[in-house]
């Protein structure tokens, strides 16, 4: 790779000294000239994480700003509102409208002196340490968007807006109107032309928009859409600014809060639990806020200070800005480009099943690879919206070009790659990968993730994009990127059946469903892995948003593996299945009469089925009950009910006894239901 001032110096020498101010077609002259190994010279300017100097802050006066946490939910410098009473955080996964990205851009200053990119600080302006003086100073600069055929940002930006608008709108802010011009251009040239976009004009620091960018929620019993915008990073105060621009632009309602928390830490179920980890702790715990413009200052800028919070006002401050029913923190990793995000590690399948990436033995020694085992554990232990366990799923951690592991955390921390940091759009899963046909990379690593990938996140659309010029840079294609959710919300909250689920009825499929218009109607589509038809069965209305229904046990044999997913159609017309992906990918469970599903009742209260196996006749001995009704099915090995029978029990103790005489050699399963819902299942062999 070349040196980077090196191959700045070259380019002076192509074109003659220039001391006059430069415009956008000499510095985009001067980019023509650069190869791809020196535009990711360039762009390492945009790290992702880049901590205030310590310089700045002992030059810069730093203003009070005043108030604590819960009493200062928006800044001095913006429109202070009401939060609404009731509103929710839609998980990444439901279905989004559009898809916010901020297009990369150059800055250079105006007299082409400088031999290398600056990052826009304020509009127009750029922070340069200048080595002569040995000091900082506020220059202006001249801002070019990416659009060069060498580099390699520019194709994965135009091939991630084109992934995009197959499945929602693509949103791209530019810095410069006249901007949208070269990009329209570009897309074009390489083949990926915008036809489902929208742009929005807003000066700008960076692209991080999962970041800095709003943080969308349903409120009112509308689902109107609004955006929490949380404060970010303090030294890109433009980028700062975008929600609310973009939302003052949509006329959406922008609630704002000197809270520091980035979009890369927020993961949420969709019900009101936050994920995130405690690197929340460190971004409120210093007392800085943004930097903004200040002619009084030295420097010409000043930084604003705001109080220092401790973890636990972090929380409390989350939790009613959120309207969150539960936050669980976790401890931050070490080695991820300093930004200790969960969204290089972890996402949600629905809101019942996290897919984790898993970190290989041969790195099980690596401070991370413990700590994130640790992390894992410490979120399976916890139940979801239904009361039970979370479910989770794995995909592997990508390897080096030559296919080799990383030797240290150290080593690994260059590279920060992760298959988690992806892009849920819809039905389709925009994906960071790590190699390309005839470009290089690890083709057996790439193999061997997709495979994973597809397992982890059935039915969806998997759209590779290499991401390796993002290589140390601490994010990825989620890192870049924004999810507006739809407007006219339906939505499915469900937790898949299991085996254990079997009713006399059959096996029963709940779900809760929503929309302001209210359900029009509900249904199961389900079929066995061998047929070609799905059979219908329509959900009845039960309270409040719940609905419930059963796949029929009646033609299912033990070993059977069941396909199904849940259909629903609001009064407003919409219709939704879940998992969004069906039928292509949808929820399975296999048949077993063994298993036994208990929820209420001890075991004590069936003790035995004696004899058993039975020839003649089989009696049931109840203990420890209420008196009440009991009605038990005979179920044979194909799942077909053969006999059922409605007998009172007395108190405490009763023995019911069954013909089994007619019953052919083989093997049955009892199943016992009980007044107040429960059940259980008994197995019973009959002989000769």
């Amino acid at each position: 790779m070349k040196n980077l001032c090196i191959a700045v110096l070259i380019g002076l020498l192509l074109l003659p000294n220039i001391m006059f101010s430069a415009d956008k077609s000499e510095i985009k002259k001067r980019l023509e000239q650069l190869n791809k190994n020196d535009f990711r010279n360039f762009f390492s300017s945009h790290k992702k994480y880049k901590a205030l100097d310590e310089n700045i802050k002992s030059i810069v006066r730093k203003r009070q700003f005043s108030g604590s946490s819960k009493e200062n939910i928006t800044t001095q410098k913006r429109v202070q509102m009401e939060l609404p009473a009731e509103r929710y955080f839609p998980a990444e996964f439901e279905e989004v409208q559009a898809i916010l990205i901020g297009w990369p851009y150059y800055s250079f200053d105006k007299e082409m002196k400088i031999q290398y990119p600056l990052e826009q600080l304020f509009e127009g302006k750029a922070l340069y340490y200048d080595y002569l003086t040995q000091g900082y100073k506020l220059i202006d600069v001249v801002n070019v968007p990416d659009v060069f055929d060498d580099s390699e940002y520019a194709y994965i930006y135009a091939s991630l807006a084109d992934a995009i608008q197959k499945e929602a709108q693509v949103w791209i802010n530019v810095w410069d109107a006249e901007d949208t011009t070269d990009i329209l251009e570009y897309t074009a040239k390489v083949g990926k032309p915008l036809y489902n976009y929208r742009f929005f004009v807003n000066p700008g620091n960076s692209f991080w928009y999962r970041d800095c960018g709003p943080v969308a929620f349903y409120y009112g019993d509308q689902d109107s859409i609004a955006f929490l915008d949380f404060e970010y990073y303090g030294g890109r105060p433009l980028d700062d600014e975008i929600p609310m621009k973009i939302g003052n632009e949509l006329g959406m309602p922008v609630y704002s809060t000197t809270i520091e928390f980035e979009g890369g830490n927020i993961l949420v179920d969709g019900d009101g639990t936050l994920f995130t980890s405690n690197a929340i702790a460190d971004a409120n715990a210093d007392g800085e806020g943004r930097l903004y413009l200040d002619e009084t200052s030295p420097l010409g800028f000043n930084v604003e200070e705001k109080p220092v919070l401790t973890l636990a006002q972090v929380r409390d401050s989350l939790a009613y800005l959120m309207n969150l029913k539960r936050i669980k923190i976790l401890d931050k990793l070490q080695y991820d480009g300093g930004t200790g995000h969960i969204d290089l590690y972890a996402d949600f399948y629905d809101e019942n099943t996290f897919v984790f990436t898993k970190y290989p033995t041969e790195l099980s020694s690596f401070f991370d690879a413990k700590l994130l085992s640790k992390n894992i554990d410490t979120l399976l232990t916890l139940t979801s919206r239904n009361g039970k366990k979370y479910m989770s799923r794995s995909i592997p951690l990508p390897r080096k070009d030559d296919g080799n592991w990383y030797k240290s955390s150290q080593e690994y921390e260059q590279y920060t790659r992760t298959y988690s940091n992806h892009l849920y759009v819809n039905k389709t899963i925009i994906q960071p990968v790590f190699y390309t046909e005839g470009v290089g990379g690890s083709k057996s690593d790439f193999e061997v993730a997709m495979t994973e990938l597809k397992k982890a996140y059935p039915g969806y659309k998997i759209v590779p994009i290499d991401v390796r010029s993002f290589d140390g840079s601490g994010g990825a294609i989620h890192c870049i990127t924004k999810q507006i959710p739809a407007e006219n919300p339906l939505r499915i909250f469900h937790y898949s059946v299991s085996a254990t689920d079997l009713f006399e009825d059959g096996y029963r499929v709940d779900a809760e469903i929503t929309n302001k218009s209210g359900i029009k109607n509900a249904k199961v589509y389900w079929k066995r892995t061998y047929d070609m038809n799905w059979n219908e069965v329509m959900l009845q209305h039960a309270d409040g948003n719940k609905f419930s229904g059963f796949i029929p046990n009646t033609v299912l044999n033990e070993g059977d593996t069941v396909e199904y997913y849940i259909f629903a159609e609001s009064n407003n017309g919409k219709a939704i299945t879940k998992p969004i992906v069906a039928p292509e990918g949808n929820y399975k469970f296999v048949v077993s009469y063994v298993s036994v599903r208990d929820n209420y009742v001890s075991n004590d209260e069936v003790s035995e089925v004696f004899p058993n196996p039975a020839s003649e006749f089989a009696s049931i001995e109840f203990r420890n009950i209420k008196s009440g009704k009991a009605k038990i099915s005979i179920i044979n090995s194909t799942g077909v009910q053969i006999y059922v029978n409605t007998v009172d029990l007395l108190s405490q103790y009763d023995v019911i006894t069954i013909n089994t005489s007619k019953l052919p050699v083989g093997l049955y399963y009892l199943n016992i239901s009980f007044d107040e819902g429960s059940s259980i299942i008994r197995k019973l062999s009959v002989v000769r």
